[in-house]
């Protein structure tokens, strides 16, 4: 079964698509098994940073909600 061509610009849309179909471009941006280790490595460090920074900012307002508790207890203003 052959594509009939009506026009100059199917016969270019057709070598268009061939030479899409036969690019290495494809390939180029494929990671290879070091980069997904690496990648892997450098996930797993961000989430523990994540993670940590999420500890700090819960135990952060623990004490902000203790520290207006105790300034409204014994009568001090805070924005001072």
């Amino acid at each position: 079964m052959a594509i009939e061509l009506t026009s100059p610009l199917d016969e270019v849309e057709m070598s268009i698509r061939a030479i899409e179909l036969t690019s290495p471009s494809d390939n180029l941006f494929e990671p290879s098994p070091v980069q997904m280790v690496e990648e892997q490595k450098l996930a797993e460090k961000h989430d523990e940073m994540l993670n940590s920074n999420y500890q700090k900012y819960q135990m952060t307002v623990a004490i902000d909600g203790s520290l207006r508790r105790l300034a409204c207890h014994y009568k001090i203003n805070l924005s001072d």
